[in-house]
Protein backbone atom coordinates (compact mmCIF):
# COMPACT_ATOMS: atom_id res chain seq x y z
CA UNK A 1 0.00 0.00 0.00
CA UNK A 2 1.22 3.58 -0.54
CA UNK A 3 1.98 5.64 1.93
CA UNK A 4 2.09 9.39 1.53
CA UNK A 5 4.26 12.26 2.76
CA UNK A 6 3.51 15.85 2.80
CA UNK A 7 6.42 17.80 0.33
CA UNK A 8 4.19 21.38 -0.40
CA UNK A 9 1.26 23.26 1.31
CA UNK A 10 0.45 26.49 -0.23
CA UNK A 11 -2.60 28.42 -0.21
CA UNK A 12 -3.22 29.41 -4.01
CA UNK A 13 -5.00 32.90 -3.48
CA UNK A 14 -5.89 33.57 -7.57
CA UNK A 15 -7.72 30.71 -7.69
CA UNK A 16 -11.43 30.04 -6.08
CA UNK A 17 -12.73 26.77 -6.99
CA UNK A 18 -10.26 24.28 -7.92
CA UNK A 19 -11.87 21.54 -9.41
CA UNK A 20 -9.48 19.64 -11.92
CA UNK A 21 -5.98 18.57 -11.30
CA UNK A 22 -3.46 16.74 -13.33
CA UNK A 23 0.27 15.68 -12.89
CA UNK A 24 3.07 15.59 -15.30
CA UNK A 25 6.00 12.99 -15.46
CA UNK A 26 8.03 16.23 -15.87
CA UNK A 27 6.65 17.85 -12.47
CA UNK A 28 3.91 19.67 -13.25
CA UNK A 29 0.67 20.62 -12.12
CA UNK A 30 -1.97 22.03 -13.69
CA UNK A 31 -5.32 23.52 -11.95
CA UNK A 32 -8.82 23.93 -13.61
CA UNK A 33 -9.87 27.12 -11.79
CA UNK A 34 -14.13 26.94 -12.80
CA UNK A 35 -14.62 30.07 -10.96
CA UNK A 36 -17.41 32.12 -13.11
CA UNK A 37 -15.21 35.21 -13.43
CA UNK A 38 -12.26 33.16 -14.85
CA UNK A 39 -11.22 31.25 -17.88
CA UNK A 40 -7.54 30.40 -16.46
CA UNK A 41 -5.50 26.56 -16.56
CA UNK A 42 -2.84 27.26 -13.87
CA UNK A 43 0.47 25.75 -14.42
CA UNK A 44 3.27 24.86 -11.61
CA UNK A 45 6.26 23.51 -11.29
CA UNK A 46 6.71 20.92 -8.47
CA UNK A 47 9.49 22.23 -6.33
CA UNK A 48 9.65 21.23 -2.83
CA UNK A 49 8.98 22.92 -0.85
CA UNK A 50 7.26 25.04 -3.01
CA UNK A 51 5.43 25.45 -6.44
CA UNK A 52 6.86 27.72 -8.66
CA UNK A 53 4.48 29.36 -11.18
CA UNK A 54 5.23 28.59 -14.72
CA UNK A 55 2.51 29.71 -17.15
CA UNK A 56 -1.37 31.48 -16.70
CA UNK A 57 -3.16 29.62 -19.58
CA UNK A 58 -6.80 31.65 -20.55
CA UNK A 59 -8.63 28.74 -22.65
CA UNK A 60 -12.04 29.29 -24.41
CA UNK A 61 -14.47 28.72 -21.66
CA UNK A 62 -14.13 27.92 -17.61
CA UNK A 63 -12.57 24.32 -16.99
CA UNK A 64 -13.63 21.86 -15.00
CA UNK A 65 -12.13 18.77 -15.49
CA UNK A 66 -8.50 18.02 -16.86
CA UNK A 67 -6.78 14.49 -17.98
CA UNK A 68 -3.65 13.94 -19.49
CA UNK A 69 -2.49 11.78 -22.24
CA UNK A 70 -0.61 8.86 -21.35
CA UNK A 71 2.70 8.43 -22.93
CA UNK A 72 2.45 12.05 -25.14
CA UNK A 73 3.20 15.88 -24.26
CA UNK A 74 -0.76 16.70 -24.27
CA UNK A 75 -3.72 16.90 -21.83
CA UNK A 76 -7.45 17.77 -22.15
CA UNK A 77 -9.74 19.80 -20.33
CA UNK A 78 -13.46 20.09 -20.22
CA UNK A 79 -15.42 23.29 -20.95
CA UNK A 80 -19.03 22.34 -19.97
CA UNK A 81 -20.40 25.66 -21.35
CA UNK A 82 -18.71 25.13 -24.47
CA UNK A 83 -19.15 22.49 -26.85
CA UNK A 84 -15.87 21.21 -27.57
CA UNK A 85 -13.09 19.69 -24.76
CA UNK A 86 -9.31 21.83 -25.11
CA UNK A 87 -6.24 20.16 -25.90
CA UNK A 88 -3.30 21.61 -24.43
CA UNK A 89 0.04 20.84 -25.26
CA UNK A 90 2.07 20.23 -21.61
CA UNK A 91 5.42 20.84 -23.12
CA UNK A 92 5.17 24.33 -25.23
CA UNK A 93 1.80 25.17 -22.44
CA UNK A 94 0.15 26.12 -25.72
CA UNK A 95 -3.45 25.25 -27.01
CA UNK A 96 -3.70 23.26 -29.58
CA UNK A 97 -6.67 22.03 -31.22
CA UNK A 98 -10.32 21.48 -29.55
CA UNK A 99 -12.14 18.87 -30.00
CA UNK A 100 -16.60 18.49 -30.05
CA UNK A 101 -18.06 17.06 -27.30
CA UNK A 102 -21.70 18.98 -27.26
CA UNK A 103 -22.34 20.88 -24.22
CA UNK A 104 -22.74 19.87 -19.92
CA UNK A 105 -19.23 17.61 -20.49
CA UNK A 106 -17.91 17.86 -16.93
CA UNK A 107 -15.73 14.37 -16.43
CA UNK A 108 -13.31 13.90 -18.49
CA UNK A 109 -10.96 10.59 -19.13
CA UNK A 110 -8.19 9.42 -21.35
CA UNK A 111 -6.58 5.98 -23.00
CA UNK A 112 -3.77 5.32 -25.17
CA UNK A 113 -6.79 4.62 -27.67
CA UNK A 114 -10.51 6.51 -26.59
CA UNK A 115 -11.55 9.77 -24.93
CA UNK A 116 -14.11 9.36 -22.79
CA UNK A 117 -16.82 12.52 -21.30
CA UNK A 118 -19.11 12.35 -19.06
CA UNK A 119 -22.79 14.15 -19.91
CA UNK A 120 -25.95 13.61 -17.87
CA UNK A 121 -27.01 10.36 -18.72
CA UNK A 122 -24.31 8.83 -20.85
CA UNK A 123 -20.63 8.32 -21.68
CA UNK A 124 -19.81 9.50 -25.06
CA UNK A 125 -16.21 7.46 -26.29
CA UNK A 126 -14.57 9.25 -28.96
CA UNK A 127 -11.09 9.08 -30.49
CA UNK A 128 -8.60 12.08 -30.23
CA UNK A 129 -9.94 13.91 -33.06
CA UNK A 130 -13.31 14.13 -32.02
CA UNK A 131 -14.59 11.23 -34.05
CA UNK A 132 -17.57 9.26 -32.33
CA UNK A 133 -17.09 5.64 -31.78
CA UNK A 134 -19.44 4.40 -28.89
CA UNK A 135 -21.92 5.80 -26.28
CA UNK A 136 -22.55 3.89 -23.06
CA UNK A 137 -26.09 4.83 -21.56
CA UNK A 138 -26.36 4.88 -17.74
CA UNK A 139 -29.20 3.64 -16.12
CA UNK A 140 -30.75 4.98 -12.74
CA UNK A 141 -28.96 7.96 -13.01
CA UNK A 142 -29.26 10.92 -10.52
CA UNK A 143 -27.50 14.29 -11.61
CA UNK A 144 -24.74 14.38 -14.18
CA UNK A 145 -21.36 12.38 -14.48
CA UNK A 146 -19.27 14.84 -12.62
CA UNK A 147 -15.87 12.74 -12.59
CA UNK A 148 -14.56 9.73 -15.02
CA UNK A 149 -11.43 7.81 -14.53
CA UNK A 150 -9.85 5.53 -16.49
CA UNK A 151 -8.47 2.10 -14.64
CA UNK A 152 -5.31 1.08 -16.91
CA UNK A 153 -5.03 -1.76 -14.12
CA UNK A 154 -8.44 -3.64 -15.89
CA UNK A 155 -9.43 -1.28 -18.54
CA UNK A 156 -12.57 0.04 -16.78
CA UNK A 157 -14.07 3.26 -15.95
CA UNK A 158 -14.86 4.77 -12.93
CA UNK A 159 -17.35 7.57 -12.65
CA UNK A 160 -18.91 9.64 -9.86
CA UNK A 161 -22.34 10.67 -9.70
CA UNK A 162 -24.58 12.50 -6.82
CA UNK A 163 -23.69 10.26 -3.91
CA UNK A 164 -22.38 7.28 -5.64
CA UNK A 165 -18.62 6.35 -7.55
CA UNK A 166 -19.37 3.07 -9.78
CA UNK A 167 -16.84 1.11 -11.46
CA UNK A 168 -18.33 -0.78 -15.19
CA UNK A 169 -16.52 -2.75 -17.83
CA UNK A 170 -16.17 -0.69 -21.33
CA UNK A 171 -19.22 -2.30 -22.70
CA UNK A 172 -20.95 -1.04 -19.76
CA UNK A 173 -21.81 -3.71 -17.43
CA UNK A 174 -21.75 -2.56 -13.77
CA UNK A 175 -18.36 -4.12 -11.82
CA UNK A 176 -19.57 -2.50 -8.33
CA UNK A 177 -21.27 1.02 -6.61
CA UNK A 178 -19.66 2.47 -3.68
CA UNK A 179 -21.40 5.40 -1.53
CA UNK A 180 -20.18 8.33 -1.16
CA UNK A 181 -21.87 11.78 0.10
CA UNK A 182 -22.19 14.49 -2.35
CA UNK A 183 -20.98 14.63 -6.12
CA UNK A 184 -17.49 16.68 -4.67
CA UNK A 185 -14.91 15.11 -5.22
CA UNK A 186 -12.55 13.49 -7.92
CA UNK A 187 -11.33 9.92 -8.53
CA UNK A 188 -8.08 8.30 -8.72
CA UNK A 189 -6.38 4.83 -8.76
CA UNK A 190 -2.97 3.64 -8.40
CA UNK A 191 -0.97 1.17 -10.43
CA UNK A 192 -2.37 -1.42 -7.79
CA UNK A 193 -5.82 -0.72 -8.74
CA UNK A 194 -6.96 1.06 -5.45
CA UNK A 195 -9.16 3.69 -5.74
CA UNK A 196 -9.23 7.20 -4.23
CA UNK A 197 -12.01 9.14 -3.78
CA UNK A 198 -12.67 12.35 -2.41
CA UNK A 199 -14.81 13.06 0.04
CA UNK A 200 -15.39 17.40 0.14
CA UNK A 201 -18.07 17.20 2.43
CA UNK A 202 -16.29 14.98 5.55
CA UNK A 203 -12.56 16.68 4.55
CA UNK A 204 -11.26 12.83 3.54
CA UNK A 205 -9.70 11.06 1.36
CA UNK A 206 -10.77 7.51 0.97
CA UNK A 207 -9.00 4.31 -0.34
CA UNK A 208 -11.07 1.40 -1.86
CA UNK A 209 -9.42 -2.02 -3.05
CA UNK A 210 -10.00 -2.78 -6.29
CA UNK A 211 -13.39 -5.50 -5.92
CA UNK A 212 -15.00 -2.25 -3.83
CA UNK A 213 -14.64 -2.80 -0.39
CA UNK A 214 -14.12 0.10 2.18
CA UNK A 215 -9.52 -0.30 2.90
CA UNK A 216 -9.07 3.05 4.84
CA UNK A 217 -8.87 7.10 5.22
CA UNK A 218 -5.70 7.95 3.42
CA UNK A 219 -5.42 11.05 4.06
CA UNK A 220 -7.90 14.13 5.76
CA UNK A 221 -8.03 17.42 4.48
CA UNK A 222 -10.15 20.23 4.95
CA UNK A 223 -13.23 20.27 1.98
CA UNK A 224 -10.31 18.30 -0.50
CA UNK A 225 -11.94 18.30 -4.26
CA UNK A 226 -9.29 17.70 -6.61
CA UNK A 227 -7.01 14.88 -6.43
CA UNK A 228 -4.79 13.42 -9.06
CA UNK A 229 -1.33 11.12 -9.02
CA UNK A 230 0.91 11.64 -12.04
CA UNK A 231 1.53 8.13 -14.28
CA UNK A 232 4.64 6.80 -11.81
CA UNK A 233 2.53 7.28 -9.35
CA UNK A 234 5.00 8.78 -7.31
CA UNK A 235 2.97 12.33 -6.59
CA UNK A 236 -0.41 12.94 -5.47
CA UNK A 237 -2.00 16.54 -5.70
CA UNK A 238 -4.70 17.50 -3.87
CA UNK A 239 -6.48 20.94 -3.88
CA UNK A 240 -9.88 21.93 -2.16
CA UNK A 241 -12.62 24.46 -3.04
CA UNK A 242 -10.91 27.39 -1.25
CA UNK A 243 -7.58 27.16 -3.20
CA UNK A 244 -5.21 25.39 -0.87
CA UNK A 245 -2.76 22.80 -2.92
CA UNK A 246 -1.21 20.15 -1.15
CA UNK A 247 1.45 17.96 -2.70
CA UNK A 248 2.72 14.65 -1.48
CA UNK A 249 5.06 11.90 -2.25
CA UNK A 250 4.13 8.55 -2.83
CA UNK A 251 6.24 5.43 -1.34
Amino acid sequence: MLAFKLEILEKFERGKFITGVAVTEDNSSFLCDFHKTKDNLYVFKINPPNLTCRRTLSLPGAPYCISALAGTDKAIVTLPKKPFAQIVNTTTLKLNKTVRVGRNCYGITTTEDYIAVGKKTEINLLKSNGEYIRTIVIVDLSGYISFLHYNHNDDSILYRTMGMVNRIQSDGTLVYSYAVPGDGGIIAVDKKGHVYVSECYKSEILRILPDGRFHDVVLRSKTSFAIAFNESCNNFAVTNINGLVLIYNCK
